[in-house]
C-alpha cells in the first residue's frame, strides 16, 4: 500500500481555508493510507476560523510554525510527512472526488517521480488535442511548453504548486524546496521540477487528477505588499529561476526587456509624475536583479540515512522555529 501525505500550506486566509480543508477532510475519510497536514504560517486568524480549525481537529494535523515563507513551510511539511507519496494542494481549491486516487494511481509506476494535477480556474474546463491551435499543440508535443487545464495524460517538465506530488524519497534526494525564493515564490516549484528532472526523475501530467482553483485575491503569498513591490518580488524570483535552471544571460536580459516593455513604453504618454514613478520602479527591479546574481540555493531537505528522514542543510530555517506552536491535532 502506498501512502499518502496531504500538505497544504496556509497564510492569511480564512473562509476559504475553511472551505479548503472542508472539501479535503472529506476526501481523507475512511481511509487509513493518507493524512492531512496544514502548516499554519498565520499570525492570528478570524475566531470564525479557529473554530472552524478546531471543528477539523480529529481530521487533520495543524502545525503552526512562526514563519512565513511557501517553501520553507513546504519542506517543514515534508519533514513532519509520514507518506510515501506527498501532494502539494494550495488553500483555496475544490477538489473532485476522485483527487487522491488520481495521484495515487499514477506512483504504481515505481519509476515515477511526480504529478502534476490538472488545474482549472473558475469557468474553465478540460481542453481535448483538438481544440488546440496546431502550433501550439506541436509545442506540447516537443515538450517546449506546458499546461494543465488539458484532457490527456503526458510528461512533463514541471508541476503546478497548487497540485502536485512527489515520491518522498524523490524531495530528500534533490534537497527540497529552494527556500530563497520569496514573497510569491514565482518559479519555485518549477526548480524543484528542474533539479528532479536534471537527476533522472520522471513528472507526468494525470488529468483525473482535478482541482479548482480560486485564486484568492487577499492572503496567501500576496501578502499585504504594494503592487510594485510584488512585481519587483515576482521579477526578482524569475530572474533567479532562470539562472538556477541554465538560462543563458542574453535570454535572461531579453525576457526581461519583454516583461519591462509595457513600463518603457508607456513613457511617452505618461505625465510626468507616473514618468518618474515608472523610472523608479524600474531601477527598484534592476537594483533587485543585481542581488539575485549573487543569491545562492538553500536547499531545506537532505538525505539522512534513510528515505523516512531528513535533516536541516543550511539558512535560517533552523530549530527552534520551525517546531510548531501547537502540536498535532
Amino acid at each position: 500500500m502506498i501512502r499518502l501525505s496531504v500538505i497544504i500550506c496556509t497564510l492569511n486566509r480564512e473562509q476559504v481555508l475553511c472551505d479548503t480543508l472542508r472539501a479535503v477532510a472529506a476526501l481523507m475519510q475512511g481511509r487509513v493510507d493518507a493524512e492531512l497536514l496544514v502548516i499554519d504560517q498565520t499570525r492570528q486568524h478570524e475566531p470564525e476560523t479557529e473554530a472552524c480549525l478546531a471543528d477539523l481537529a480529529a481530521s487533520l494535523q495543524l502545525h503552526r510554525v512562526d514563519f512565513a515563507s511557501l517553501t520553507r513551510a513546504r519542506n517543514h511539511g515534508v519533514r513532519l510527512a509520514r507518506g510515501d507519496v506527498v501532494l502539494f494542494l494550495d488553500d483555496d481549491i475544490v477538489p473532485v472526488s476522485e483527487l487522491l486516487d488520481a495521484h495515487l494511481r499514477c506512483y504504481e509506476d515505481p519509476a515515477l517521480a511526480g504529478v502534476g494535477g490538472c488545474m482549472l480556474l473558475p469557468g474553465g474546463s478540460q481542453i481535448s488535442r483538438e481544440e488546440l491551435p496546431v502550433a501550439e499543440l506541436r509545442r506540447l508535443e516537443q515538450g517546449l511548453e506546458d499546461r494543465f487545464d488539458l484532457d490527456w495524460p503526458r510528461d512533463l517538465n514541471w508541476a503546478p504548486g497548487c497540485n502536485m506530488s512527489f515520491r518522498r524519497v524523490w524531495l530528500f534526494r534533490v534537497g527540497g524546496f529552494d527556500e530563497t525564493f520569496y514573497g510569491a515564490a514565482i518559479g519555485e516549484e518549477a526548480e524543484l521540477c528542474h533539479r528532479v528532472r536534471k537527476a533522472g526523475g520522471r513528472i507526468i501530467y494525470a488529468p483525473a487528477a482535478r482541482i479548482l482553483h480560486l485564486v484568492n485575491p487577499s492572503g496567501g503569498c500576496r501578502a499585504a505588499v504594494a503592487d510594485v513591490e510584488r512585481m519587483v518580488q515576482a521579477l526578482g524570483n524569475s530572474w533567479y529561476y532562470w539562472r538556477r535552471t541554465g538560462l543563458a544571460l542574453p535570454i535572461r536580459l531579453w525576457r526581461l526587456v519583454r516583461i519591462l516593455r509595457p513600463q518603457v513604453v508607456g513613457f511617452a504618454a505618461s505625465r510626468h509624475s507616473n514618468l518618474s514613478s515608472r523610472i523608479r520602479t524600474i531601477l527598484r527591479v534592476l537594483t533587485r536583479l543585481m542581488t539575485e546574481e549573487s543569491r545562492s540555493p538553500v536547499l531545506g531537505l537532505r538525505q539522512s540515512g534513510s528515505a523516512g528522514t531528513g535533516a536541516l542543510l543550511a539558512g535560517d530555517c533552523s530549530e527552534p522555529s520551525d517546531r510548531p506552536r501547537r502540536g498535532v491535532m
